[in-house]
């Protein structure tokens, strides 16, 4: 296969996590500081559009998989303050 560009403004690594079906979701800090999430519709299928979780951070997204599944993601403010969101059931939107 080819590769395939995914866009975005993206300004540090890529963080990926798996749903208990498979797809992917991948979490990222833009060019605007915000953390921006993709997730494919399907195991192995497209993904969908970027979408800003909002925020201003400076340190790469780290990704858990809670015990049932769900997807967690933290990351760090210039103020050295850590911050999370999670979803709020597996594979679901996030929480707050």
């Amino acid at each position: 296969r080819d590769w395939v560009s995914e866009g975005g403004v993206l300004a540090g690594n890529v963080a990926i996590g798996a749903n208990p079906g498979h797809r992917l979701e991948a979490f990222v800090r833009g060019g605007d500081g915000a953390l921006w999430h993709k997730w494919q519709e399907k195991p192995n299928g497209r993904w969908k559009d970027w979408v800003s979780l909002g925020g201003r951070f400076v340190s790469n997204p780290t990704v858990a998989t809670i015990r049932d599944g769900r997807l967690e993601v933290f990351v760090t403010t210039d103020d050295n303050v850590l911050w999370h969101i999670w979803q709020k059931e597996p594979g679901g939107a996030r929480g707050t």
